[in-house]
């Protein structure tokens, strides 16, 4: 073998032990951490165990930075779903992506209405409203949007029956009051689709 192939070949076995011995010393430092393990047991199940008397053992047959090691495990506690909450193996909640989602909301739907009759949407627990448009309301109606500072605004649905708002600040509720139709003898009509920011999570983010 030429002198440089040579010379090549034993830097490259250099490096290789040297990243062996880097491997076994992280190795190392994971068993001696003192944070619960995971033990599974081909024939007794799974424990959640913490490992004592740790040492490692040179591989000399293979005459490189390989070792075994050997460990006692203690159980520390059961293999429950609460257990692997509670010692960090699990992370609670489920990961999620805030996503831009659309509702629409019929005001003849009864569910909309409160003990008074008036119509009364809150999406406060979603976030908030982003923007809304309001369609097929009779002209000149009244409703009232108030946002998550705690201040209201009042808005006049227009001639053509719509209204539409996109503003800087979230909205909260929209409340409709059942009064003004009482003496004209109608009901409320229209619908709103509302635009807003929701955590959108699949079955793949709970696994």
């Amino acid at each position: 073998m030429p002198e440089n192939g040579d010379r090549d070949w034993h830097m490259f076995s250099d490096e290789n032990i040297a990243l062996e011995r880097e491997f076994k010393m992280n190795v190392l430092e994971w068993l001696n951490n003192g944070k619960p393990k995971l033990f599974k047991s081909p024939y007794e199940g799974n424990f959640i165990v913490r490992l004592l008397n740790n040492s490692l053992t040179p591989v000399k047959e293979l005459g490189r930075m390989l070792h075994s090691f050997q460990s006692q495990a203690y159980e520390i506690a059961e293999c429950t779903y609460e257990n692997l909450v509670a010692y960090g193996f699990i992370k609670t909640g489920f990961p999620s992506d805030y996503v831009g989602l659309f509702k629409t909301y019929k005001l003849t739907d009864p569910s909309l209405f409160d003990s008074d009759g008036n119509v009364d949407i809150i999406e406060a627990d979603n976030g908030g409203i982003v923007s809304f448009v309001i369609q097929d309301m009779w002209p000149g109606d009244i409703a009232y949007i108030t946002f998550f500072d705690g201040t209201t605004e009042e808005i006049m649905i227009g001639i053509t029956g719509s209204y539409t708002y996109v503003g800087d600040k979230k909205v909260s509720r929209i409340f409709i009051p059942q009064y003004q139709y009482e003496k004209i003898h109608r009901n409320i009509i229209g619908t709103i689709n509302c635009y807003y920011y929701g955590a959108r999570i699949t079955a793949f983010d709970a696994i």
